[in-house]
Order: C-alpha cells, then structure tokens, then sequence
C-alpha cells in the first residue's frame, strides 16, 4: 500500500503540473474573449454615436437650409414692404418680417447647438477609436502570445501525460476512482498533508482511528470531513521522479 500511495502522491504532482499549465492557458483565453467581448460592445457604441452625428449633419443642413429659405423670404418681404402704401399692409409685412427674424434666429441658436455637439462627438469619437485601435492592438498580442505558449507548453503536457498513464497503470481501480473524483472537485486538490493530526487540506482534525491507519499504511485513508486523501510526508518518504 505505501507503494501505491508513493505512486499516487507522485500521479497528484504530475496532474497539478498539468492542470497549472492548462489553467494558464485558459486564463489567456478567457482574457482574450473578455477583450473581444468589451470591444465588441465599444464598437457597437461607437457605431450608435456615429449614427446619431449622421443625424446631427443631416439636421445641420436642414438648418442651413431653413435659414436660407427665411432670409429669402425676409429680403422678398422687405423689397415689398417699400412699395405698399396703405398703413394696415404696412405693418402687417412689418410683423411678418420680425417672424422671419425671430425665426432666423431660433435656427441660428439651434445651428450653433448642432456644430457644438458634432464638434464634441468627433472629439470623443477620436478618443473611442483610438482607443478601438489600442485594444484591437492588444488582443492581437495576447492572442501571439497564447499561440506562443500552447506551442511551447504542449511538449510539457504530452510527456507529462504519458507520465501520468503509467503511474494509473500501477494503481488499483478503486484508488484511482476514489483519486479522479477528487481531483473534479473545484479546487481540484485531491490529496492533503496531515500536520500532526490535522488535515492540511480543510484544517480539521482527523480521528485518532483514521491516524493510526494513515501511520500503518495499510490502506488509502480519506479526511472525515473534506474527504481528501490524507498521508504523511515524513513517513511515506520521498515520491518518485
């Protein structure tokens, strides 16, 4: 039994090595689809705030338009307003006339708006695509380098898996079902020191009946709390290479 328990604490080394790469990897991964998933919606902003500027040119010349529009019709009027003769004409054109004024403008004060706003959204629209241009940028570099370190850590997986294969060749189909169920837990920490008689793995303490047997060797022993297969360093002796 202390064989097996030196073999599976050696199996337990192998498969944490393998897990830290893959869990290194994968951290990569996610960060590169958590930066596609920002800028993908920092696109789609920047696409909504260049619609809304498409709108605001479209109003601008719009406005253009109208004060155009007023200002002819203010001169026509003003060119009429010199040849009538009679007083109620008179001042009707006149009153016509501050109309067109007041609505020169009100479509002056809200032209100067419109410039303001298409001002500002360029402005900021500079920054957000400069900063569309530094994520992409980026991405593109962590996605280099995840490329990188697949390759360069996909010799360590391999041997390590074939390490791995034939230290499950040597153990017992109960050991290695009680082993593999563990290690699906989500810390994955399927074996645990003891320290004294405590479990390093959940920090309670084992029971004296449980000690004795992890002392004897005589059999895989599980913490009664955690349920982590426990053993003790100094007694089992150095784990194989």
């Amino acid at each position: 039994m202390k064989d097996e328990l030196i073999r599976l604490v050696t199996l337990y080394k192998f498969d944490r090595e393998i897990l830290e790469i893959k869990d290194f990897l994968g951290g990569l991964r996610r960060e590169i689809d958590e930066a596609e998933t920002r800028l993908a919606k920092g696109k789609e902003q920047v696409e909504a705030k260049v619609k809304e500027q498409d709108l605001r040119h479209v109003e601008s010349r719009r406005i253009d338009g109208d004060i155009a529009d007023a200002e002819t019709r203010y001169k026509e009027n003003n060119y009429q307003l010199m040849k009538l003769k009679d007083s109620k004409s008179y001042e009707a054109m006149k009153y016509q006339m501050e109309e067109l004024r007041e609505e020169i403008g009100s479509l002056e004060a809200r032209g100067i708006e419109v410039l303001s706003a298409i001002e500002e959204t360029d402005a900021k629209l500079t920054d957000y695509n400069g900063k569309i241009e530094a994520e992409e940028s980026r991405i593109n570099g962590l996605k280099e380098k995840l490329k990188e370190e697949e390759e360069l850590r996909a010799e360590d997986v391999e041997g390590l898996q074939k390490k791995r294969e034939g230290y499950l060749e040597a153990l017992s189909p109960s050991t290695i079902s009680t082993y593999e169920r563990l290690l699906k837990l989500p810390d994955r920490r399927a074996l645990a020191e003891l320290d004294g008689r405590t479990c390093t793995g959940c920090y309670s303490n084992i029971t004296l009946d449980n000690l004795d047997k992890v002392k004897m060797m005589s059999e895989i022993v599980t913490c009664n709390d955690c349920g982590r297969i426990i053993y003790i360093p100094s007694i089992l002796g150095s784990a194989e290479d």
